[in-house]
């Protein structure tokens, strides 16, 4: 399938992962396999305990631009639908960050609610692969997930934040530390 992701703003980097539920049966099967994705052969990665993510594409310029096309290889079939989460990037700042660019169900499939999924976990057999300051609505961090914050502020104290909450170091001396939450 060939996919063309456009934009109203110019980016030099692109980063485009495919999202979705995984079945008991693709789960065993991906365990020491691989599957054709996007540029070449790339292993699914267990992700938690039901998603399945893959690297669709990535892209990285000196020239920015405002679209990008890739050709793309679906999972098997059963699969349902496919999330196509993206995160770019212009000058070093992010633009936007893990944004539902697409949903694509497979034929018969019922057509799923768009969803952002709890992307982080703390002390599991999984690893952390994005840090997660969105899923927690205060305007705190998530005093499960983070235990100190030094010199650090959520938000745009610093500068301009273009998408969703980030942390911030924000003093120039001293210590600056993000500490994750002990399990007891």
């Amino acid at each position: 399938i060939s996919v063309t992701i456009s934009t109203s703003t110019f980016f030099d980097g692109l980063l485009v992962t495919g999202l979705y539920t995984s079945t008991s049966v693709q789960a065993s099967q991906s365990v020491g396999g691989s599957s054709a994705f996007g540029f070449g052969i790339m292993s699914d990665h267990q992700f938690g305990n039901q998603f399945m993510c893959s690297v669709v594409a990535s892209h990285v310029s000196h020239l920015p631009t405002t679209n990008l096309s890739f050709v793309w290889i679906a999972p098997p079939a059963g699969t349902g639908c496919v999330n196509f989460m993206a995160t770019a990037t212009h000058r070093g700042q992010v633009i936007f960050k893990d944004a539902l660019a697409q949903q694509l169900c497979e034929q018969g499939a019922p057509t799923e609610a768009p969803l952002h999924p709890h992307l982080a976990e703390m002390h599991s057999d999984s690893i952390i692969l994005r840090d997660d300051f969105d899923s927690y609505h205060q305007q705190e961090l998530n005093p499960s997930m983070w235990s100190e914050c030094s010199n650090c502020e959520i938000g745009e104290q610093c500068g301009v934040i273009m998408h969703g909450r980030a942390i911030t170091f924000c003093e120039p001396y001293g210590p600056r530390e993000l500490v994750s939450a002990l399990q007891v």
